[in-house]
């Protein structure tokens, strides 16, 4: 790799003066950066996970892969952090590796979401739903996609329905759709399962559902999930957000539905540890 982009969350302490020192190391090292992601070859995203999934959000639909550097807390999507230990700089040797050549590509699916009026459950064709008119980049999410009342803490009305067919209703504060990837984030502080961020599954998990039987249920990737909004309690008309990677904010109303299946692109990371998903896990947890 030769030319990198880097995206830095000015928040951060020490993004800055990261920043800086990355660039420093790259130019130092007869490489280039870049100020248009288009003509990268890896962006580098200094923050947390929530720049990152900033930064798949804006630049994802170019293909080139991204390495995020930890200045947050937990740092789930982040691959490095940058601590100086034993006089050896992480981030200037990760960056060595770069350069060399020696690193892993992992694909790591994501979910893509269309809101409409009711369809009767019918099973939407893959070719319509895939359609470049009725798919943009802004409705793709790495992590999750969260429906939920625009009001902190209300309970909605909604059914759920997989490959057509209803599964059940809820009574909740909302449902997280969930990748892999999204597993170990509003996934997990719901109570949620962890899963390898690899694996080719869909995680759906409510939110202080109002039944003793409501438990998350794992769906296969090919599945397709469609949550209709009800009426409210009183038979009033009730409006919900469907929140992709805690950004992007598509409204629904009583009628509408949003449907929900894994995308045909895909996010891709540089790994370059040998560290596996468990060891990981250790870890940040």
């Amino acid at each position: 790799m030769d030319k990198f982009f880097i995206i830095t969350n000015e928040n951060k302490d020490g993004a800055s003066e990261t920043a800086a020192q990355i660039r420093s190391f790259i130019e130092k090292n007869e490489k280039s950066c870049v100020n248009a992601p288009e003509l990268a070859d890896l962006i580098i995203v200094l923050g947390g996970d929530g720049t990152l999934l900033r930064g798949v959000a804006a630049h994802g639909s170019l293909g080139i892969p991204f390495l995020g550097i930890n200045l947050g807390y937990l740092g789930f999507l982040t691959e490095v952090t940058p601590l100086v230990n034993s006089g050896k700089n992480s981030v200037e040797a990760a960056l060595q590796r770069l350069f060399a050549n020696q690193y892993d590509r992992e694909e790591r699916m994501m979910l893509t979401g269309i809101v409409g009026g009711e369809n009767n459950g019918e099973f939407i064709d893959e070719t319509i739903f895939y359609d470049k008119a009725h798919v943009s980049d802004n409705k793709l999410a790495l992590n999750d996609i969260v429906i939920a009342s625009p009001q902190s803490v209300k309970l909605i009305y909604f059914s759920l329905y997989v490959n057509g067919v209803k599964l059940t209703s809820y009574v909740a504060d909302g449902l997280i759709v969930s990748t892999p990837t999204g597993s170990t984030g509003y996934n997990l502080s719901a109570g949620g399962p962890i899963a390898p961020p690899c694996a080719d599954i869909i995680i759906l998990t409510p939110l202080c559902a109002h039944s003793m039987r409501s438990r998350t249920i794992i769906l296969s990737a090919d599945d397709e999930v469609a949550v209709e909004i009800e009426l409210g309690k009183k038979g009033e008309v009730q409006t919900v957000e469907a929140v992709f990677d805690g950004h992007y904010r598509m409204t629904m109303k009583t009628g509408e539905r949003i449907t929900i299946t894994k995308a045909m692109r895909t996010t891709t990371f540089v790994k370059l540890s040998k560290t596996n998903f468990l060891e990981t896990l250790k870890e940040k947890l």
